[in-house]
């Protein structure tokens, strides 16, 4: 699969250059239980490294990617990695993942991701050598706060700062995955409105 640019009209929003662009609002200030896991202890930061056969992946969205399998997954392969959009540093990945918050619980739970498995499973069955997941789903939100650059927690904001921390890192986005959740009112569209940043 080729590679795509993550940000577009989302980076020339914030222009590249100011270091509020990388300034996260805090979502749990306006969404009840969204603090995200921050807690470094036991985490191993590791390098970018070799880039050839690595899939990057972007979760974005709701309650469904974010840390809310009731256990932690244990990954047979060793070599999947994520981003923490919080510090821009690439650790090894391990449950609950970094920079998501725990759905139905506090942020000391430990809980896990459907992120993980699919990670394992993408290179057990020879679709690449490493996985770097990038975890950035917000539970309880909805899309328009996605999509609105005024709607707190301003979420937009955060699409563009993982757009930079993607450049900076010289990390090639291999697909955007958008988790929908419950938080969005049925029926669902058709063809949800993507925010304009995701759009390749």
């Amino acid at each position: 699969m080729a590679a795509m640019a993550f940000g577009g009209a989302g980076l020339a929003y914030n222009r590249y250059t100011s270091d509020a662009a990388y300034y996260i609002y805090p979502r749990q200030a306006v969404i009840y239980g969204a603090e995200p896991v921050l807690d470094l202890t036991g985490r191993v930061e590791v390098p970018t490294g070799d880039l050839s056969r690595t899939g990057v992946f972007v979760v974005i969205g709701q309650s469904l990617s974010v840390n809310e399998v009731p256990t932690p997954y244990i990954p047979v392969n060793s070599n999947i990695d994520q981003v923490n959009i919080f510090d821009g540093k690439l650790y090894q990945a391990k449950d609950p993942l970094l920079g998501i918050n725990v759905s139905g619980g506090t942020v000391t739970d430990q809980r896990g991701t459907w992120m993980m498995r699919m990670a394992d499973k993408l290179i057990a069955d020879g679709h690449y050598d490493r996985v770097i997941l990038v975890p950035m789903a917000v539970g309880n939100t909805r899309v328009g706060q996605w999509a609105d650059p005024s709607q707190a927690p301003y979420l937009f904001g955060n699409i563009n700062t993982v757009g930079l921390r993607l450049r900076d890192a010289g990390l090639p986005c291999t697909a955007i995955m958008w988790g929908r959740a419950r938080a969005t009112p049925s029926p669902i569209p058709r063809k949800p409105p993507m925010p304009q940043a995701c759009r390749r």
